[in-house]
């Protein structure tokens, strides 16, 4: 399954400050809106992919633990 990954305006701003920022304390560079962006859409895909399948992985622990506590209810039959 092939996920895109779209951040939303105001994210997007969010995380262009972010870089431009970041560039400028640890770098000291300076960078543009445009190269900030398309660092940012090649990050994007490759960071939240990870998240989003450590999220489906905490899901599947998750309820797998539920079923162990459903078996768990189980009675003996005599």
């Amino acid at each position: 399954m092939k996920k895109e990954w779209k951040l939303t305006k105001e994210q997007q701003k969010s995380a262009i400050e972010a870089v431009q920022t970041y560039f400028s304390r640890e770098r000291h560079e300076e960078i543009g809106e445009l190269a900030a962006l398309i660092l940012i859409d090649q990050l994007v895909p490759i960071i939240a992919g990870s998240f989003y399948n450590q999220g489906v992985n905490d899901s599947i622990e998750r309820a797998q633990n539920h079923i162990e506590e459903l078996y768990a209810l189980e009675i003996p039959l005599p």
